[in-house]
């Protein structure tokens, strides 16, 4: 079966059928929004609001116009009326759904949010706090902890510290025990 100019061969029930391309496009769009609302009304933490979008619609005007007739010694003219249309956009509105402030959609649910983001370590959803990894501090894991401040980081001698660690250092004439925090005397042998 082959359609007019400006539509689509369509399978629907009871065989194929013609649209027009308009409400093919129209169709679609529907079906894009209504797959694409992850959220749903009622969903925890989330929140209405509205969103606003534009609307074509056709209007219409009364346009005056004029005819005349020319008699031999009169010229009549008379104003007459016809309807005139036209498309005006129209600011509408519509609720849609998002998470609330606080939130973020992932995965089609709403999730706390670590606010400001963490610099360093791992969101947890669930408290909205930054767990940090071993050696940082702070509300988003950016401070940097110093061992060496507690207890000299446990050294013997000099603690060292350094990004995210620290190390141990020993005085000239001793060395780093195993354990990486004592320092033992070197023994010099001197050969003669």
């Amino acid at each position: 079966k082959s359609c007019w100019v400006e539509a689509i061969c369509m399978l629907a029930l009871g065989g194929i059928s013609c649209r027009m391309l308009s409400q093919v496009l129209l169709i679609a769009a529907v079906l894009v929004v209504s797959t694409n609302n992850a959220l749903t009304e009622g969903g925890k933490h989330v929140c209405s609001y509205l969103a606003s979008y534009q609307q074509s619609v056709t209007r219409s005007r009364s346009v005056s116009y004029q005819t005349c007739t020319r008699s031999w010694l009169n010229r009549t003219c008379t104003t007459r009326y016809r309807t005139g249309y036209y498309t005006a956009y129209e600011t509408r509105y519509r609720r849609a759904l998002r998470c609330c402030s606080g939130y973020t959609e992932v995965s089609m649910e709403c999730i706390k949010r670590c606010l400001p983001p963490c610099v360093r370590g791992w969101c947890n959803h669930d408290t909205g706090v930054c767990q940090c990894p071993s050696g940082w501090t702070g509300s988003t894991c950016r401070s940097e902890i110093n061992k060496c401040l507690d207890d000299n980081g446990g050294c013997q001698y000099t603690c060292i510290n350094t990004r995210g660690s620290y190390h141990c250092s020993c005085p000239f004439g001793y060395q780093l025990d195993s354990d990486g925090k004592n320092c033992s005397v070197v023994q010099l042998t001197i050969n003669t």
